[in-house]
């Protein structure tokens, strides 16, 4: 495939990166077993962060040193920083400790749940293709897929 083809491939989702050498090489995709692998790891991940009820202004702290363990266990450096009432951030950190690298940003609190729930809101439930309950759709969503994807960062 000329240069050329792979850009117009890239620009399509088909699947090439551009490597430093200015040459394209195809990335392979997944089989299926290796997807429903991954896809089972994040949604154990998201139903553990889920289940910690963290609404706004109220103790994330447990779910913060969760998610330290997990950084920890998986090779990484994790420094919890307690604050008042419960509350904690997370520095976590990969690789060689010097200047640069990749920051990912994110919160654990969730708008307090309410009426109108059909299932348990601190409850992952599966529809179908889709998973249900508090920050799914938000940012325990994204800490679950960062967590995925700590092992593949060392």
């Amino acid at each position: 495939m000329t240069a050329a083809a792979a850009v117009d491939a890239d620009d399509q989702g088909l699947g090439f990166q551009r490597d430093t050498a200015a040459r394209y090489t195809v990335i392979p995709v997944p089989d299926a077993a290796v997807a429903d692998d991954a896809a089972d790891k994040l949604s154990r991940l998201l139903a553990d962060l889920v289940a910690f009820p963290t609404e706004s202004r109220t103790p994330n702290v447990e779910l913060i040193r969760w998610v330290a363990d997990h950084i920890e266990s998986n090779g990484g450096r994790a420094t919890v920083l307690e604050a008042d009432e419960g509350r904690a951030n997370l520095l976590a950190s990969f690789g060689p400790s010097e200047p640069g690298g990749l920051m990912l940003s994110g919160h654990t609190d969730v708008v307090p749940a309410g009426g109108g729930w059909a299932s348990d809101p601190y409850s992952v439930t599966r529809i179908d293709d889709s998973l249900f309950g508090r920050g799914t759709a938000d940012m325990k969503g994204f800490v679950a897929s960062a967590l995925a994807a700590v092992p593949d960062l060392l």
